[in-house]
């Protein structure tokens, strides 16, 4: 069983880096479809990819060293079926006079490893019949194909990087992965009592999606300002920006400029949305419900993108321009730029603070009149998926080991 400890552990290590890439994308796609993220649906995901992770590890590691596998002479399959059992009869042992070596039996390696491909593939089984909602067949078939996926993956000797297989290729292996999805299938009962269903779930997190929280934001803002990033890369390669040069007077204007055609010309012409706004389901509204004018947007997106945000910019200039002109003692200086902090760091505290607010609303917002508001319920016909109730309100495996 240590075998198992090195490619468990190694998933465990390794999962972070997969949660971060993922994690953007995940929370893209359930802000797009019901507008907020439930915490048992998001504990399901992660322990799903967690366990397809750790399965293919332990079909993997360890990784011998080439020369020791261009060294094996030993055969690449084993394609007679039950051969597991006669292995157990020949090898372990097992009698069935002798009561006092079945326990025995029962701890030694002949029927481990196939124990082991059986338990494997048991949560396989409860996944797709609990969240991915699969019946009988599918399972089977999924539950087959990824077995089989294992078994080519030792087959082909690690998709060609190693000369030959270094594990063994066994049909046998085929068959016990499939019954312990099987097997998971029929446990998955248990789960479906005890959880709430996959519907329950969806209609939970519709129900939440008129709370736009602090990150729910943030994502349309990462999602924006890439938007940003690329047009102006694009715009930059192909010789279109519209002023050039690198003087200050140049660099800011010309994020001026995209502050402006971005997030003011833009709303106004898509009724209050933005690129990152539209795909999580939220849009910018006047708190007297009209749709926000020009002279809204400039006034909302002034104070966030020419005051709060290029904050630290001006602290560095100003002080910059005091030690210039007449200079600046070092306890001014300190006394400058701790009051830049605290500034900051009240603003940071508000917005931490807001995340645990039922409305995540800011002074610029409350200044502006203009605020987000979910956008979900306009656009539920076409947005919650099937069987989910409209919200009423806004519109291979171990075994291979053997090998």
């Amino acid at each position: 069983m240590g075998d198992y400890a090195v490619p468990i552990l190694t998933a465990v290590v390794v999962f972070p880096l997969l949660a971060a890439v993922i994690t953007l994308p995940y929370m893209l796609v359930q802000y797009r479809r019901f507008g907020a993220i439930p915490w048992l649906r998001t504990l399901i995901v992660y322990s799903f990819a967690l366990y397809m992770m750790t399965t293919y590890f332990l079909v993997i590691l360890p990784l011998p060293d080439r020369e020791e596998v261009a060294a094996m002479t030993g055969r690449a399959a084993q394609l007679i079926p039950f051969q597991f059992v006669r292995d157990f009869i020949r090898e372990s042992s097992f009698e069935l006079s002798k009561p006092s070596t079945w326990l025995t039996a029962l701890t030694e390696g002949v029927f481990l490893q196939p124990f082991c491909n059986l338990l494997m593939f048991v949560p396989l089984g409860i996944y797709l019949r609990y969240y991915f909602r699969l019946g009988l067949g599918k399972t089977v078939l999924f539950s087959f194909l990824w077995s089989l996926f294992f078994e080519l993956t030792q087959l082909s000797g690690l998709y060609g990087i190693y000369p030959r297989s270094y594990r063994l290729f066994d049909v046998d292996d085929l068959m016990v992965n499939t019954l312990g999805g099987v097997c998971g299938y029929f446990a998955a009962a248990l789960c479906m009592k005890l959880l709430p269903s996959r519907k329950q779930i969806d209609e939970r997190a519709v129900k939440l999606s008129d709370r736009v929280t602090l990150l729910r934001r943030l994502c349309a803002v990462l999602v924006d300002w890439f938007v940003i990033g690329c047009a102006v890369t694009v715009a930059s390669a192909f010789g279109l920006m519209l002023l050039s040069g690198d003087t200050l007077q140049t660099g800011v204007l010309s994020y001026l400029l995209v502050i402006f055609c971005y997030f003011v010309l833009l709303p106004l012409q898509t009724g209050g949305y933005t690129f990152g706004k539209r795909l999580v389901n939220i849009r910018l509204v006047h708190a007297d419900g009209r749709m926000p004018r020009m002279k809204d947007y400039l006034l909302r997106y002034g104070i966030l993108y020419g005051v709060l945000v290029p904050a630290p910019a001006y602290a560095v200039l100003l002080f910059g321009l005091f030690a210039s002109i007449g200079g600046i003692s070092g306890l001014f200086g300190l006394v400058f730029f701790a009051g830049c902090g605290i500034l900051l760091l009240v603003f940071l505290v508000r917005m931490i603070a807001a995340t645990f607010r039922h409305s995540s609303e800011f002074w610029y917002e409350r200044v502006s009149g203009v605020r987000n508001r979910n956008a979900l319920g306009e656009k539920m016909s076409v947005q919650v998926p099937r069987g989910v109730t409209p919200h009423a309100g806004r519109a291979g495996s171990c075994a291979g080991r053997k090998a």
